[in-house]
């Protein structure tokens, strides 16, 4: 009986720190993704270009650390699960971004909207 809690506990602590890596990969990427999106929207003002190259650049470095860093230089454990959280991460963010930059941008252009059409109207009344 003590055998099987300590095989049940033990199966589930490292299902926890599976769990945990993959979130931090998850997460780590899409910070990077939406880094980089911001980052070239603020260059280029073209949030599909910008989010294309915050995708890329995310899932660039994903690859990178796995197979340079965990596999060539063995300093780490090289594990497809990683790759599969680092390209789920970035493609969320980069949506994610993507949506919000054209909600901030579909918000700016209604407000010039309004505000050009208050001028106009407050210039005809002198």
């Amino acid at each position: 009986m003590k055998t099987l809690i300590a095989l049940i506990l033990s199966f589930n602590l490292s299902a926890q720190y599976m769990w945990a890596d993959y979130d931090s990969h998850f997460h780590a990427s899409g910070m990077i993704t939406g880094y980089a999106t911001s980052s070239m929207y603020y260059v280029t003002k073209k949030a599909g270009l910008s989010a294309f190259i915050g995708v890329l650049t995310g899932v660039t470095v994903g690859l990178l650390k796995e197979y340079v860093y965990d596999k060539a230089m063995n300093r780490g454990t090289f594990s497809g699960i990683d790759i599969e959280a680092d390209i789920k991460g970035s493609l969320t963010y980069g949506f994610f971004s993507f949506g919000s930059i054209n909600t901030a941008e579909n918000h700016k252009l209604k407000l010039d909207t309004l505000k050009y059409q208050f001028n106009d109207k407050a210039t005809h009344i002198r």
